[in-house]
């Protein structure tokens, strides 16, 4: 069955995971600083919108969305664009803006790009509501949420953060929504993450690192359920038009 896959679009990548991710799965994309998550995670958004008319929905719980507009612009993403089509939409959960509905102009006068904006003070339900609420205006199919290490900063306060992420992962699983969690990490091999709970909960997850000695970028598939895949790292780079897993 063709729709049982959720092709990235991503040159060189959907190879190595028999044509995509599995459809309505959480995905954790793993590493630190500089790996390029949020590259990878837009792109995956981004490729759904005008490859597959796949909708998609961003969950911004640390940049600015309108900075990462513009970052992205660098790497052919015209997100603004896309939102005007009504094939993505920004939820800002960010510090930078939280509590305001950021507008951001496009270049056409007649048009402005609205942010949907998280309320100041927000729990982990806040935003599975707001995100299946969209989804089902837009028929979004892909969800990213960037990232849920700002959700035990933010939201939790002590709380019990495997809790919390189950209950994000089923309830946009049951939404019918393919989802990747970013997770930023110290990059070693002895742990993916700071609670060592989120990797057991999502369907696969996939590591970045840099190699800054080396001046290179690597892939690795760790965990992918029902998909036969290598664990060898690839290298990838990040170029003006998109990235590429050599």
């Amino acid at each position: 069955m063709v729709d049982e896959r959720c092709p990235t679009g991503i040159s060189g990548f959907d190879g190595l995971i028999a044509g995509g991710f599995p459809r309505n799965r959480t995905i954790l994309l793993s590493g630190g600083c500089g790996t390029g998550k949020t590259a990878f995670a837009i792109e995956f958004l981004y490729n759904g919108a005008t490859k597959y008319n796949e909708p998609g929905i961003y969950v911004a719980l640390e940049q600015n969305p309108k900075i990462i507009r513009m970052d992205m612009l660098g790497m052919g993403y015209d997100l603004a664009q896309t939102e005007k089509e009504g094939k993505l939409r920004i939820i800002d959960g960010s510090l930078s803006k939280r509590g305001v509905e950021a507008m951001m102009s496009s270049r056409s006068s007649e048009s402005e790009i609205k942010t949907i904006a998280l309320p100041e003070k927000f729990k982990i339900e806040d935003i599975t509501k707001k995100v299946i609420e969209i989804a089902k205006q837009i028929k979004a199919r892909r969800v990213a949420i960037d990232s849920i290490s700002s959700i035990d900063e933010i939201i939790c306060g002590g709380l019990d953060v495997r809790s919390m992420v189950l209950d994000l992962h089923y309830s946009l699983q049951d939404a019918n929504l393919t989802t990747m969690m970013i997770l930023d990490t110290v990059d070693h091999e002895s742990s993916i993450s700071n609670q060592g709970v989120e990797e057991y909960v999502a369907d696969g997850v996939i590591l970045l690192k840099a190699n800054e000695a080396l001046d290179t970028r690597t892939i690795r598939i760790k965990k992918l359920r029902g998909t036969k895949h290598s664990l060898k790292p690839r290298v990838f780079e990040l170029t003006s038009k998109g990235i590429i897993v050599r």
